[in-house]
């Protein structure tokens, strides 16, 4: 693949070899870090068809965000958060990490309105990837808590998107569109969505084992109707499918152990 096109001033590339969180099919490129949305917009405009693709932390199990010859696009400067704690609402800029916003809301009293494994994603990741978590029979995936969106397209242009459409030039297939796109309408650079209120940073768990397939999935069906967070670990290597059910809530402030009262908030 022959790519090679000159960026926008002060913009350097460096080359690296990038792969999944698999660590499979490994890809060598060039890696370029713009600084503004404006140098990112140069960036996209000269560059030509199918030369650039952006990409968060490198979580994806699969090889999601890596371009054999090509220009990788990371957004680490994109890391603005803004809080609106009586919308519950955050915005956010792509390049944020979920750890970055934890580390800013729980202590206000908030929590992500969707985990995946690992809070070393990005918010731009997770929206290309409409990652889901733990409790998505009750909330369902990250996308649906997403309300605002702006992206820059493939001819380099800054769009706003929404959910119902309300942008002047843009309608709501757009946005669709990009959540769980993997980037193919644009590069994601800020969102807005919605928190959970908390009243502690604890999680009130019930675990329970299990001595076969058929016990665990019953007990799953059940406790999905109770709590807001449900897991099962299966031994696959057992003959009758063994395995243990995590299932938790966020813990009350009243519920809260008289010593952990006095900081519930801690991380």
């Amino acid at each position: 693949m022959n790519t090679s096109f000159a960026f926008p001033a002060g913009l350097k590339a460096e080359k690296k070899t990038l792969f999944g969180w698999g660590r499979t099919n490994p890809v060598n490129c060039q890696v370029v870090k713009p600084e503004s949305v404006e140098q990112l917009q140069k960036l996209v405009r000269g560059a030509p068809p199918r030369s650039l693709i952006a990409r968060g932390l490198g979580r994806s199990y699969g090889d999601a965000a890596q371009l054999n010859g090509g220009t990788v696009i990371e957004l680490p400067t994109f890391d603005g958060i803004v809080l609106d704690s009586e919308a519950k609402l955050i915005t956010a800029g792509s390049g944020v990490s979920f750890d970055q916003i934890l580390r800013v809301i729980v202590a206000k009293g908030f929590f992500l309105p969707v985990s995946p494994g690992t809070r070393n994603v990005t918010v731009g990741g997770a929206i290309a990837a409409d990652v889901h978590g733990k409790n998505h029979h009750v909330d369902g995936s990250f996308g649906s808590h997403v309300l605002r969106l702006k992206i820059v397209n493939g001819n380099g242009d800054l769009q706003e998107l929404s959910p119902k459409g309300e942008s002047i030039d843009v309608n709501a297939e757009l946005f669709w569109a990009t959540i769980g796109g993997m980037g193919s309408t644009g590069i994601i650079v800020e969102a807005t969505f919605s928190l959970i209120p908390i009243s502690s940073s604890l999680i009130s768990v019930d675990t329970s084992r299990h001595q076969n397939i058929d016990s665990l999935m019953a007990a799953m069906v059940e406790a999905d109707k109770k709590y807001r967070y449900s897991v099962a670990w299966v031994d696959s290597l057992d003959k009758n499918g063994r395995g243990v059910l995590t299932c938790g809530d966020h813990a009350a402030f009243s519920d809260l152990p008289k010593e952990e009262k006095n900081n519930p908030f801690f991380l």
